[in-house]
């Protein structure tokens, strides 16, 4: 008899966690089809933050094309910096570029592109110091302009800057372990960042689209156009909140768009 009732209670238990499970997919399902964007404002930030962003642990960490810096805030002054990110060994291999970065887990991990577009490399940085501590690659693509990291499964997401009809994954050895064939063809793509299944990213297409990629799928969608004479950088997405920053001349500040990507009306 208590064998019995042993066996109907875990049976019991079974069916309640599979309808919990259905019910969070069906949650998760009804939060994706509210996605309805909002442009809630913009920022100036400074003129060296200029071809990448990423929020971590209460920091904003931004990037130029030879520049890592820190602050408190989106708008505020640098509390890090690294003024020389790029080591003189790396910079006699002909690397000079720093693209759109990523930080998780105390690392900022930086697309680096050489001269020719022929070995990119993602550079390791300490998120406290910005000192160099690192690198992954070279990498088989040619043209690195961003970088997206899943910390927790030790992947590294990236692309090509033109003709992308294709999403490269990493292993942390700089192996390719995957190819996500996406159902369109992106022109010009900046920047890029990973929540949960969704890969953000930004373009200078023209129409300045920023997309959203389905790791599972590959499909792309349209989420929303930063309408702007300037050039599209990178992009950073936190707790619902999508952050496209947008390069200028340099001698004007740089914006930071905040788009809200649930919004209710």
């Amino acid at each position: 008899m208590n064998k019995k009732i042993f066996l109907l209670t875990i049976i019991l238990v079974l069916i309640v966690l599979v309808i919990i499970a259905m019910q969070f997919t069906l949650y998760q399902r009804s939060v994706e089809e509210k996605l309805n964007v909002r442009l809630k404002g913009a920022y100036d930030v400074y003129y060296n933050f200029y071809q990448g962003l990423s929020f971590y642990n209460g920091l904003w960490y931004f990037s130029d094309r030879e520049y890592i810096a820190a602050t408190k805030s989106l708008n505020g002054t640098a509390v890090l910096e690294n003024k020389l990110p790029i080591s003189y060994d790396l910079y006699k291999e002909g690397y000079d570029h720093i693209g759109d970065i990523d930080v998780e887990d105390g690392v900022v991990y930086a697309p680096l592109e050489d001269k020719d577009y022929s070995k990119p490399l993602v550079a390791l940085y300490d998120a406290d110091t910005l000192k160099l501590i690192g690198t992954i690659g070279p990498l088989e693509q040619r043209h690195m302009p961003w970088c997206a990291v899943d910390s927790g499964n030790e992947l590294i997401y990236s692309s090509e800057f033109s003709d992308v009809n294709e999403i490269y994954v990493y292993n942390m050895k700089g192996e390719k372990v995957r190819v996500i064939r996406l159902n369109a063809t992106l022109q010009r793509v900046q920047g890029g960042d990973l929540e949960d299944r969704y890969l953000y990213l930004t373009t200078d297409d023209g129409g300045d689209w920023i997309y959203r990629v389905n790791i599972e799928t590959g499909e792309v969608v349209r989420v929303a156009a930063v309408k702007t004479p300037y050039e599209m950088e990178g992009v950073e997405v936190h707790e619902g909140t999508l952050y496209a920053l947008v390069g200028t001349p340099r001698w004007m500040k740089n914006k930071v768009y905040v788009f809200i990507l649930y919004s209710s009306g």
